[in-house]
């Protein structure tokens, strides 16, 4: 349970983090190298800042799936599993970049796909 406990809070902690670069974004931060794909040196365009605000949506929500299993069983396990691998994707994705600088989201990704791994059980199953 401990465990558990841990890593749902580290989950959370790199989705906020995620979220926060995100929100900078909408804002206009001139960090678009960073993201979606690194071609857009300085402030992103209008359509990828939008799609930064659903991506905002999304983290939140899955900052909800972290912290609270109000998902239980197959339905955690699916969502779970589902983005465990989503992040895998994006893991990979991000070490690929052209961009180099994009490159230090692959470790997060990482990371964060492991750490939704872990979470797929909704921690009522016995421990053998």
């Amino acid at each position: 349970m401990f465990r558990r406990s841990l890593v749902s809070r580290g989950v959370a902690g790199l989705l906020l983090v995620v979220a926060l670069f995100q929100c900078a974004l909408v804002l206009g931060a001139p960090w678009g190298a960073l993201a979606w794909g690194g071609a857009h040196r300085g402030a992103l365009p209008l359509g990828l800042r939008a799609a930064s605000a659903v991506s905002l949506i999304v983290y939140a929500a899955l900052m909800g799936v972290a912290l609270r299993p109000w998902l239980l069983g197959r339905a955690r396990r699916g969502v779970c599993s589902i983005v465990a691998a989503l992040f895998a994707l994006g893991a990979l994705a991000n070490a690929v970049s052209r961009s180099p600088v994009e490159r230090v989201w692959a470790p997060v990704a990482a990371l964060l796909s492991a750490g939704f791994f872990v979470l797929r059980s909704d921690g009522s199953e016995r421990s053998r």
